[in-house]
């Protein structure tokens, strides 16, 4: 497909449905990129404001600042694709999979949502496997902002919960995780003003704490929970170190936005 091809091939797609367009992508992967053109924005952003939430017609997603809509329009097809292919667990697995790679939040979220609630016995096994799925959060998050931050703190959360039921040695480990938890609540925090359109997408309008690791709708809230809960294992220097560290951490990820994408508009960060 060339550019001489692109209008033909755009009138042809706005036909399908999006489950069809995201098969497509699955089956012919080398036309992915083409499809990421700036040809393309006006057709993607049409089929990302004709997404709906299923029970939920009047739900409208939003634009957001670090994640084109074509990777959006298409993680949150795969991920509808793997809720409704469930039984079959390859196919599950491979929609799932198309889903993360395409840094689909919802994805993410069911990823850690599944391994919460599916804790192995083997304490040090399952640690390892919510580690690995812990990274590969990481490496998404910023693209998602508050809302990727606070699952990314929920993920960690939950590896201090695991470290200190195992033995002494991993029970010491606990305190340090904590200190990951904090530092994600403090960049979810200094994201927020930047963050309406992520945090919307990604809990559906009903607000923060259906995605944080504590029951509160501020972050603050969540920040001071944390603190409490790390006490004197880490001096409050240190705790204001970590939050300086995060502030400074945030700051380079939103030059890094300002510079790829020159018309968002930040808000200074406090």
């Amino acid at each position: 497909m060339t550019k001489n091809d692109y209008s033909a091939a755009i009138a042809l797609m706005q036909l399908w449905a999006p489950a069809s367009l995201a098969l497509f992508q699955l089956q012919y992967p080398a036309h992915t990129s083409k499809l990421r053109q700036a040809e393309f924005d006006d057709f993607w952003q049409d089929c990302r404001e004709k997404l709906r939430l299923p029970g939920h017609p009047e739900f409208r997603f939003q634009k957001q600042a670090n994640l084109s809509d074509a990777d959006f329009v298409s993680g949150y097809v795969f991920y509808l694709l793997a809720l409704k292919n469930k039984e079959d667990k390859e196919t599950y697995q491979t929609y799932m999979q198309q889903a993360i790679s395409h840094k689909s939040v919802h994805a993410l979220q069911a990823l850690m949502h599944g391994l919460i609630i599916q804790e192995s016995t083997s304490k040090e096994k399952y640690y390892e496997l919510l580690s690995q799925a812990v990274l590969t959060i990481e490496n998404v998050v910023k693209h998602h902002g508050t809302a990727g931050y606070l699952l990314l703190a929920k993920g960690y959360f939950r590896l201090a919960m695991i470290a200190s039921e195992c033995d002494d040695e991993a029970r010491a480990r606990s305190s340090a995780v904590f200190i990951f938890v904090l530092k994600a609540l403090y960049l979810a925090r200094f994201a927020e003003a930047d963050s309406s359109a992520e945090i919307h997408n990604a809990f559906f309008g009903r607000g923060l704490s259906k995605g944080a690791p504590f029951d509160f709708e501020r972050i603050d809230d969540m920040i001071d929970k944390c603190r409490d809960l790390l006490g004197d294992s880490l001096p409050r220097p240190m705790q204001e170190f970590i939050r300086t560290q995060a502030k400074h951490t945030y700051e380079q990820h939103r030059r890094s936005i300002e510079h790829s994408s020159p018309r968002v508009t930040a808000t200074p960060v406090n």
